[in-house]
């Protein structure tokens, strides 16, 4: 077990270091001697856990899913209240501020998807699930009364995401005119209006954010 524990954290900082490395130079950047600079460990110990590099930016790109995806979906099933779930998946699709990697990393993974179609895949499979999400989520709310939408739920739903991915650029960007609490209260208030609910400060407040599942 303690050798088995010993990889998966071996694992998990060869990740790590492969976030930093796409967040500075794209995805093209990522070598086994530059994932290894920043690991603190030999480029043969990244190979021998990653032969091939394209398996670590894959993994870059499954934590997003986790992180974006899954986590979100988990607190879209958890809340019974549609209007509570809704802050709080907002919060937690934004970056937690300017020094978040796993949102850089994304923002040059979408950048090259117009040279390689593996991230365009990426790019698209991503969108619709978290759209998919919220049109749930939204298409819930309207049965149950906690939204009055003024917007086909997909459309809606579209919105909340572009709203998200257009936002945290200018947050791990250090804009400093647009933090995360400044693009958080904006897109509540959105939220709010096509939805016929009152924005909450609540996520706000709170920081919002999910559960890491590692």
């Amino acid at each position: 077990m303690g050798r088995r524990k010993d990889q998966e954290e071996r694992r998990r900082s060869l990740i790590d270091a492969t976030m930093a490395v796409i967040a500075d130079a794209g995805p093209s950047g990522v070598t086994a001697r530059q994932v290894a600079a920043r690991a603190g460990l030999s480029p043969a110990a990244v190979i021998y856990y990653y032969p091939q590099m394209d398996d670590l930016v894959a993994a870059v790109r499954g934590d997003a899913v986790q992180r974006f995806c899954v986590g979100r979906e988990r607190i879209a099933e958890e809340c019974a209240d549609p209007a509570e779930a809704l802050p709080r998946l907002i919060a937690a699709g934004l970056p937690s501020g300017p020094e978040d990697l796993l949102i850089s990393a994304i923002a040059q993974l979408f950048g090259a998807a117009r040279r390689e179609e593996r991230h365009a895949r990426m790019s698209t499979g991503f969108w619709l699930r978290q759209v998919e999400m919220y049109t749930r989520l939204i298409e819930r709310g309207a049965r149950t009364g906690a939204f009055r939408p003024l917007l086909p739920a997909e459309t809606a739903a579209e919105h909340l995401v572009g709203l998200e991915d257009a936002y945290g650029v200018h947050i791990v960007s250090g804009n400093a005119a647009l933090t995360r609490e400044r693009a958080l209260a904006l897109i509540l208030a959105y939220a709010g209006g096509v939805l016929g609910l009152p924005p909450s400060g609540d996520a706000a407040r709170s920081g919002g954010g999910v559960t890491d599942p590692r």
